[in-house]
């Protein structure tokens, strides 16, 4: 999503007739299946150096050294002559598992700093040098995570002596979602943060709560953009029908996150559900599914829930417009209540029905409550209560209705980065009036 968002802001820029310049990393271990739609001329890309090569090399070796144990042992007593499983000393792969882990994790705390990308600083700040050569930027734009990018981008502007704004696509220090980190750390990574943002001339995020934070913490002026859809991606599925079906199917396309984005609730409703939650197919669709399967089993959904691999973007948009409801998954906890993922601006562009399972006093909720899209809940009592309303109109009426236009108003990509190029617009303008 966060490539999602960047790319479609340049986008919009060039769209706009904004003459910009991209920096911005090479090889980069994610799938590649999103479209440049910005010409190639502008964007500079540079390979950093990855940090992590050692516990990656060292994890490499430790199932290699598991494999040669394993098969020195594959004979009948699966022991060697004279010896006894008691009398054989652990091979080196398996010695102090639980100490070689701490070494790892003590190597990347004080080597990625403040993420896995640091490796990739230097060559960016090459890049950036070789583009303002016989280029000047009005106006630096740095958008995190990785938060690296925020170092890069203080020098950059430092350097070409123009203003930054900064961009929280999510929290740092107070990332819910964030690996703990020991205490030398988190205080190092609050001096770089502080050192970040006192520099920049203006700060965008992603919702509200997110943006009093930074107003109160920095005293800057903070924009609110919110992710929104490109209208071009959709105007293809414009007024689809759901596939024709004689079961009302719910779909979720993205990552799970173990007890923080979790479907449980909805599993537990289904089995309240009775012999009517034959009537329903639930499918999902991302890298890391797969861990649902025991959560399927557990609740003896399995019959009607479908785990999928991921898919491209474009394949993740179609599945939407043609499933009867749309499953919105986050974590049920008040440091959710400023996440807004992109995914829930994908669903109303769909106009489908959402079942939200998170925190109940959040935006996205807000967002389902004021616009009719949906509920955001967590007993599966009132899931399922929910879920035979949809079911009888499925069955009733053979589908379940587009939502109004209305419920996507304002919230395109367009309209929500015109904000942002305005901002930008205006830093760059008082900078030079100064």
């Amino acid at each position: 999503m966060g490539a999602l968002r960047v790319g479609k802001f340049a986008k919009y820029l060039v769209s706009e007739g904004h003459d910009i310049r991209i920096v911005c990393a090479k090889d980069q271990p994610y799938a590649m299946d999103h479209p440049v739609e910005v010409p190639a001329e502008i964007i500079r890309y540079s390979r950093g150096w990855d940090v992590n090569w050692l516990p990656v090399m060292v994890q490499k070796i430790r199932v290699w050294l598991k494999g040669r144990s394993a098969d020195s042992g594959s004979g009948d007593s699966g022991q060697e002559p004279g010896g006894s499983p008691a009398d054989a000393a652990p091979s080196s792969a398996d010695a102090s598992p639980g100490l070689l882990r701490r070494v790892l994790q003590f190597y990347q705390h004080i080597t990625n700093i403040p993420d896995s990308a640091i490796g990739w600083l230097l060559p960016a700040l090459r890049s950036a040098r070789a583009v303002t050569r016989d280029w000047q930027p009005d106006v630096v734009f740095a958008s995190a995570p990785p938060f690296t990018t925020l170092i890069a981008g203080r020098i950059i502007a430092r350097r070409a002596g123009v203003p930054l704004v900064i961009e929280y696509r999510d929290r740092w220090l107070e990332d819910p979602y964030g690996d703990e980190m020991p205490r030398f750390r988190r205080c190092l990574e609050c001096r770089i943060e502080e050192w970040c943002a006192r520099r920049a001339d203006a700060i965008v995020t992603v919702s509200e709560p997110w943006a009093e934070d930074y107003r109160g913490r920095w005293g800057k002026p903070v924009r609110v953009c919110y992710n929104g859809f490109d209208p071009e991606d959709v105007v293809a599925f414009a007024g689809v029908e759901p596939v024709k079906s004689d079961k009302l199917t719910i779909l979720y396309t993205g990552i799970i996150y173990p007890e923080r984005r979790d479907p449980t609730p909805l599993f537990r409703a289904l089995a309240l559900l009775g012999d009517d939650r034959l009537k329903i197919s639930v499918d999902f669709y991302g890298p890391n599914v797969a861990q649902l399967k025991s959560m399927a089993d557990e609740t003896a959904q399995q019959d009607i829930v479908t785990l999928h691999d991921g898919v491209p973007f474009a394949e993740a948009l179609a599945l939407q417009h043609h499933a009867d409801v749309l499953l919105l998954l986050q974590w049920n906890n008040p440091l959710e209540a400023g996440n807004v993922p992109g995914k829930l601006f994908e669903y109303l562009a769909a106009r489908r029905p959402v079942i939200g399972i998170g925190y109940e006093d959040g935006v996205p909720a807000r967002f389902l409550r004021e616009r009719g899209a949906g509920r955001v809940l967590n007993d599966p009592s009132e899931i399922a209560a929910y879920l035979r309303i949809l079911l009888d109109r499925k069955m009733q009426d053979g589908e379940i209705p587009l939502l109004p236009e209305g419920v996507k108003a304002g919230l395109s990509r367009p309209e929500q980065y015109g904000e942002i190029a305005t901002l930008l617009r205006d830093v760059a303008a008082a900078a030079k009036s100064e």
